[in-house]
């Protein structure tokens, strides 16, 4: 199971961009880019409440995409939006201790961003290197400087609570002396690197710059790259970068991760890291056939800690964002990974205080 699969009407499919026909609670009006998406109430809908009264309650939904985390703040604040999905990380607490009278707040779990070694050229094909670049980062120093103590320092995608969450899990620790004890073993010290990032995701872009600063502490020269949306793809698709800072969101079937991000044969795979490795292949096809959770999540622990030893990646932080919406919007509740509306609930169940 990948995603959850919206339904579309099948002559639809060639106006789809611009005038989409699906079977969610609402109706498409109207797109304007970067400005304005409109939604109608679909009367035929066909969920109901716990007292039968059919869903959805609300008319209508205007989106307002906004892309700074400080526009998206100040339009709730004043009134020209009263539900937000994401503000920066670095205004959470202040909000909820100056607003919290006045606001819901909702955090939510997108995900997780991690670091790509290219196996496909440049420096870190040796494993020396990987090895060193993975015990000079400090993830503490993320945790704190990039996700304001947002969210978990996790070791593997699935959070504490989650089903897929694996037990057993080992990761190179933080350790500059042994970092800079590699570089000279493998006659490295002063080795170059170019390490790609998004400049369009904030937490992205911080944690370049804050492992430019361990890297280079620790020997390493660094080059950091933002790169808008385009060139940031073109860059992972055709392997042009020693390292890069990558994003995924949650899968609700494991295989959708480890296989997609890591297996051998997955094109996928193959633009981020170009690590293949026979014996983590064998785990995860045998993990695909394994009906029983625990015996299937057995063999994700081993196949993540070759990762770990290997290091295709090395996992960062987890993805977090927090939603928020003014209390005169009632009977909503995001998903906890962040869908806005779903069986029973979200925003099909909210309504508007009179």
């Amino acid at each position: 199971m990948r995603y959850p699969i919206v339904l579309m009407a099948p002559d639809a499919f060639e106006t789809a961009s611009e005038y989409p026909i699906g079977t969610g609670p609402f109706k498409f009006v109207s797109w304007t880019r970067y400005n304005e998406t409109r939604l109608v109430r679909f009367e035929n809908y066909w969920e109901t409440d716990a007292e039968g009264h059919q869903l959805p309650y609300l008319d209508e939904i205007v989106g307002k995409p906004k892309r700074e985390d400080s526009v998206r703040l100040t339009a709730l604040r004043t009134g020209q939006v009263q539900l937000i999905d994401a503000m920066a990380n670095a205004d959470v607490e202040r909000f909820k201790q100056s607003y919290g009278g006045e606001y819901n707040t909702w955090p939510w779990h997108f995900g997780g961003r991690l670091l790509v070694f290219n196996f496909r050229r440049g420096p870190f094909q040796d494993k020396r290197l990987r090895t060193a670049a993975a015990h000079a980062i400090d993830r503490q120093a993320i945790h704190h400087t990039v996700y304001y103590g947002n969210g978990a320092m996790n070791n593997q995608p699935y959070p504490e609570g989650n089903r897929w969450h694996l037990e057993g899990i080992r990761m190179l620790d933080y350790d500059p002396d042994r970092a800079k004890a590699l570089l000279k073993e493998a006659r490295a010290v002063g080795t170059e690197v170019q390490l790609v990032c998004s400049v369009n995701n904030t937490p992205s872009r911080e944690s370049g710059q804050v492992i430019q600063d361990q890297w280079n502490a620790v020997g390493f020269k660094v080059t950091v790259e933002p790169l808008d949306t385009v060139p940031f793809r073109n860059a992972r698709a055709e392997g042009t970068f020693d390292g890069l800072i990558n994003g995924h969101t949650y899968r609700y079937d494991p295989d959708d991760f480890f296989g997609r991000n890591l297996h051998s044969k997955s094109e996928y795979a193959q633009i981020l890291s170009g690590w293949q490795n026979e014996h983590f292949d064998r785990l995860i096809e045998e993990a695909k056939r394994t009906v029983d959770v625990d015996r299937r999540k057995e063999r994700y622990a081993e196949a993540w800690n070759i990762v770990n030893v290997e290091l295709p990646h090395y996992y960062l932080h987890e993805e977090v964002y927090t939603a928020a919406a003014g209390k005169s919007l009632l009977g909503y509740q995001p998903s906890r990974l962040g869908a806005l509306h779903y069986h029973g609930g979200g925003l099909r169940t909210a309504y508007m205080a009179t």
